[in-house]
């Protein structure tokens, strides 16, 4: 069957659309979610009847499942937007490669005796066959993730370090964790060295003024090459951890990160 250029550029114009509205509506329907744990998490603080914390679970669990089975299996996942769901609480940070995502946000749970926070992160990834996608939550001890730097390694390893923060109490936590994908599953690993240790991950936590938290730009950074990296110096200042403007410096030798003192 042949068609005309101008039927062509009509079933384009179809298809693009059709896909358009999909994502409007997985992003009316995510920030809808949102809204009903944010609705179902007042009441629970409330009044913790076992209807409403059947209620605040269903909410949650939605976003997950949501997020998981709907987003991460579409052809786009990887490149959407969603305006909507990100003024709800849905932080998605993409690769400068466009081949790696996570998707994170603040779970709100019922807990023992008074309702919890968790955060929630998904990655999804490409691999040769198509995508695939994996959760790489560690519960309270996540965070939201803010920034992806791609590194390739001398042997050609592509290495996505990603930064995540939570804040508790006017401090600020920003971590640093590193995945890759090897045969076709993504997996946390090991790029940086401090003498002997080879962590997982880096870390530092500070005080900051709460209505500056969320805005304030991640203190661990790279420089422009991504040659070196930067871990702030935290001293102690009464009950306040204060950033001192000094800096542990980590240069990459071709496949780790590793701690140089007096490096500037």
């Amino acid at each position: 069957m042949k068609f005309s250029i101008s039927t062509l550029c009509l079933i384009l114009c179809i298809i693009t659309n059709i896909r358009a509205q999909s994502y409007e509506d997985a992003d009316t329907r995510l920030a809808a979610y949102f809204d009903k744990m944010d609705y179902w998490w007042q009441y629970c603080y409330k009044d913790r009847t076992d209807k409403k914390v059947d209620s605040l679970r269903n909410s949650g669990g939605r976003i997950y499942d949501y997020v998981e089975n709907i987003i991460l299996k579409s052809p786009t996942a990887l490149t959407a937007e969603f305006p909507l769901a990100k003024e709800k609480g849905l932080h998605y940070v993409t690769a400068d490669n466009g081949l790696f995502r996570i998707y994170s946000w603040q779970a709100k749970m019922e807990g023992h005796e008074t309702p919890r926070l968790e955060f929630r992160d998904i990655a999804g990834y490409t691999i040769t066959s198509g995508r695939k996608y994996r959760d790489i939550s560690n519960g309270s001890e996540g965070g939201f993730c803010t920034n992806i730097t791609t590194i390739r390694t001398v042997d050609s390893s592509v290495v996505y370090v990603a930064n995540y923060y939570s804040i508790e109490n006017g401090e600020k936590l920003e971590t640093l964790k590193a995945y890759s994908v090897i045969d076709n599953y993504l997996k946390e690993i090991s790029v940086f060295q401090n003498g002997e240790k080879i962590p997982k991950q880096l870390w530092c936590q500070y005080t900051v003024p709460l209505n500056n938290a969320m805005e304030s730009l991640p203190a661990i950074h790279f420089n422009d090459e991504k040659t070196k990296l930067y871990v702030p110096i935290v001293e102690t200042q009464g009950e306040r951890q204060v950033l001192t403007g000094k800096f542990m410096v980590y240069i990459f030798n071709g496949y780790l990160f590793v701690y140089v003192k007096d490096a500037q």
